[in-house]
């Protein structure tokens, strides 16, 4: 049987450990890999450019969803989620018309905007209404993400 001190030495490292954990997933930080690398071992195709955004895309909204949970201040902005519109997507090509796929991008850019200037009160609302964008985009096309976006949403009283 083990020594309360031995035990306690134990819990403290798991703690600490998942402290560090919830705090790297909070602020968007992402443990290293290369996702062509391992996408290459496994022999899948490497993830396209867009996919590799969007995946950026669920940081910021994560980490996002949390400081707005808290009062705190927005993560830097992401101006770089404007390439949405030139990143090469899966196989290729879309499955949509590049209208409206071009539609869906102008709306996501312009509500992550408003986001930035709304006020602390309505970032909820707002926040939320960014992910409505993805999750009609994602309807109409690649609906595979839909779970992973429902769980962004801030909770509204």
């Amino acid at each position: 049987m083990p020594s309360n001190s031995n035990l306690s030495i134990a819990l403290f490292m798991v703690a600490v450990t998942l402290g560090c954990l919830s705090f790297a997933v909070e602020e968007g930080i992402e443990a290293p890999s290369d996702s062509v690398a391992v996408a290459q071992l496994q022999g899948l195709k490497p993830p396209s450019e867009l996919a590799l955004l969007m995946r950026e895309m669920v940081i910021f909204s994560d980490t996002t969803k949390a400081r707005i949970q808290r009062g705190a201040d927005l993560p830097p902005f992401p101006a770089h989620f404007t390439r949405m519109h030139t990143a090469t997507p899966t196989g290729g090509k879309l499955d949509m018309d590049p209208a409206t796929y071009t539609a869906f991008a102008d709306h996501y850019i312009t509500q992550v905007r408003a986001l930035y200037d709304a006020k602390a009160t309505d970032r909820e609302k707002i926040f939320n209404g960014t992910l409505n964008g993805c999750a009609n985009c994602h309807t109409v096309t690649c609906p595979g993400p839909m779970q992973k976006i429902k769980k962004l949403y801030v909770p509204v009283l």
